[in-house]
């Protein structure tokens, strides 16, 4: 006899260390995980040698599934969400109640328990569910591309202006966040990158992994591979954004090219960045 034993998906969860917590990760959390024959755990169940914080970005990695309470606005957990929606992670989201959803958490599908175990066991045990046999369907969106992308919950479209959202007037880093949402009713798989392409005159981006000049005037950044977008969630990725700053009182409009690339398509979206200063009414 040869046969292999298919290994269990691990699943790594993200929360406040607190006994308030114990029952709900217990019996909530972790039963319904073993339950479903995946494994769970939290780092605290864990022997580790290196620092805590790096062993949690370890474990986040090796998941194939991130459960987060966000519960409390916890500051390590949100940190830690933010990293695992970085990597691209499979992440499902938790609270008991709802007002500890922020503004910019408040698209991602969340399950509310309210401090009731058997609705969280009940509700996160259809995740799992689905989300295993997600992995184990071959099916793929590819005949159409039907993502949605959006700055500040706004979706881009060709022609549109976008006011970016400056730390101080003179001159500093930003995030320009692209999310990524799936309004279809199939997972998709398909591994594709987005760029953002601008001209070098104004400013540049970082955080991509690859940087290309289509020519002497133009830069672009791409993103790493994104893939597994599921129905009506999103994903997202930043772009470290350096921006000038206007001394004549108005605002600085930088044309700006969304591209996505795929394996069987190249779609472009012209967009403008305004920029801006301490005299518009934006402060």
């Amino acid at each position: 006899m040869s046969g292999k034993t298919k290994p269990k998906k691990f699943v790594f969860v993200l929360m406040p260390f607190d006994k308030a917590f114990e029952d709900i990760y217990a019996y909530g959390i972790k039963q319904t995980c073993q339950e479903l024959e995946t494994y769970c755990e939290r780092v605290d169940e864990q022997i580790f040698h290196e620092r805590i914080l790096d062993r949690i970005y370890n474990q986040i990695a090796k998941a194939d599934l991130v459960i987060a309470d966000m519960t409390g606005r916890n500051a390590n957990v949100f940190y830690e969400v933010g990293y695992a929606h970085g990597l691209n992670k499979n992440v499902v989201l938790l609270t008991k109640n709802a007002d500890d959803i922020p503004f910019d958490l408040k698209h991602f599908p969340h399950i509310i328990y309210d401090g009731h175990i058997r609705t969280l066991s009940e509700q996160l045990k259809r995740k799992i569910e689905w989300f295993l046999s997600e992995e184990n369907s071959e099916e793929e969106v590819q005949t159409e591309f039907g993502l949605e992308f959006l700055i500040d919950g706004v979706k881009i479209e060709s022609g549109r202006q976008y006011y970016m959202n400056p730390y101080n007037v003179t001159y500093d880093a930003e995030a320009l966040k692209i999310d990524i949402f799936n309004p279809t009713s199939k997972t998709y798989k398909t591994k594709f990158k987005i760029g953002i392409e601008v001209s070098k005159e104004y400013h540049y981006l970082f955080n991509g992994l690859e940087i290309i000049k289509p020519n002497q005037e133009k830069i672009m950044f791409i993103s790493k591979d994104i893939f597994n977008v599921y129905p009506n969630a999103y994903k997202s990725f930043e772009f470290g954004v350096v921006l000038p700053r206007s001394n004549d009182g108005k605002s600085i409009k930088i044309p700006a090219k969304l591209k996505i690339f795929t394996t069987q398509e190249l779609k472009e979206i012209n967009f403008d960045m305004l920029v801006p200063t301490k005299r518009d009414n934006y402060y």
